[in-house]
């Protein structure tokens, strides 16, 4: 359909009628810190904000300073930027508010993306240091409502030495990568009453889990796939795609069809079936990290230097 070259950044589009949002850092100048808005239709860049962080902060190669995925409702698209802090702008590119927040200490990279939740937009901001919180902010100010410290266990705002040791032993016991299916309704404990099934082996790096009608796929670096039984977690198959590379992005469902991009840059269309039939592969010839997103019957993919509409 088109293309259109777009700054380096790892954020996924996000798309809103006829409008995609999308963030991206310069790469000669990783202070800089730019918000897009692209015409869905024409392919033409509609507006573009920058914003200047003091620092540029320190990224593990495959991050980036423009890693989290821009969220947005009718009215307003929120962006975060890991060494700036989180942004409002209206889709015609105008600043409604902005909160600059201290950047969480990270040995990767922040790279953690803002939802919506009725009136507020959430953020969980980890923090190597013992700092991690989930902050909730007012989607139409920017007044910060909540701020949950998640090792804050007594809640006197101060997270004591014992307070950082309780938490860390309970992540330390669960290190090792598991799927768990949980059942809804759980009260108390619910390892030992609803857990309907768990797994230890195929669990992905870093790409989401996929469903689609009854099955779980589980890509992993290398190209290995993995297809579950969604309702008992039994292995339907297990096999290499045939396109090397770590995988960063997501798998997605495009009706009976699954698509996957690795950070090379191939782009692999995949049946939905109970057994692997590969039925194309594209290279883009650029690395790929964003999840592409879809709207109606097109798929717009982001690479290190374009945005790509796909579609008949």
């Amino acid at each position: 359909m088109w293309q259109i070259a777009v700054p380096a950044g790892h954020s996924s589009p996000v798309i809103w009628d006829t409008r995609i949002f999308l963030t991206a850092s310069d790469s000669a100048n990783p202070k800089e810190l730019i918000t897009l808005a692209i015409d869905r239709e024409a392919g033409r860049t509609l507006w573009r904000q920058v914003v200047q962080a003091e620092t540029q902060g320190r990224f593990h190669p495959l991050n980036n300073p423009a890693s989290s995925t821009p969220a947005v409702d009718d009215k307003h698209v929120y962006v975060y930027f890991g060494t700036y802090g989180l942004l409002c702008y209206d889709h015609a590119g105008n600043e409604v508010w902005q909160r600059r927040i201290d950047t969480p200490q990270s040995k990767y990279g922040v790279a953690t993306s803002p939802i919506l939740y009725e009136d507020k937009v959430i953020l969980v901001l980890d923090d190597d240091g013992g700092s991690s919180r989930l902050l909730a902010v007012h989607r139409d100010t920017g007044k910060m409502d909540t701020l949950l410290r998640i090792f804050d266990h007594d809640k006197n705002g101060i997270i004591s030495k014992e307070e950082w040791m309780q938490t860390m032993s309970g992540f330390a016991a669960l290190s090792q990568p598991t799927l768990v299916a949980i059942r809804p309704g759980a009260t108390k404990d619910a390892r030992r009453s609803h857990v309907a099934w768990e797994i230890k082996r195929g669990i992905p790096e870093t790409s989401s889990l996929l469903y689609c009608r009854g099955r779980l796929y589980l890509l992993r670096d290398g190209g290995l796939l993995t297809c579950l039984r969604a309702s008992t977690g039994t292995e339907i198959f297990r096999e290499r795609i045939g396109a090397s590379g770590q995988y960063i992005a997501s798998p997605i469902v495009v009706g009976d069809k699954i698509i996957v991009a690795s950070v090379p840059g191939v782009v692999t269309i995949i049946q939905v079936d109970d057994k692997l039939n590969v039925l194309a592969r594209n290279n883009f010839g650029e690395q790929i990290f964003a999840t592409p997103a879809l709207f109606e019957n097109r798929i717009y993919l982001r690479t290190a230097g374009h945005l790509y509409a796909l579609g008949e």
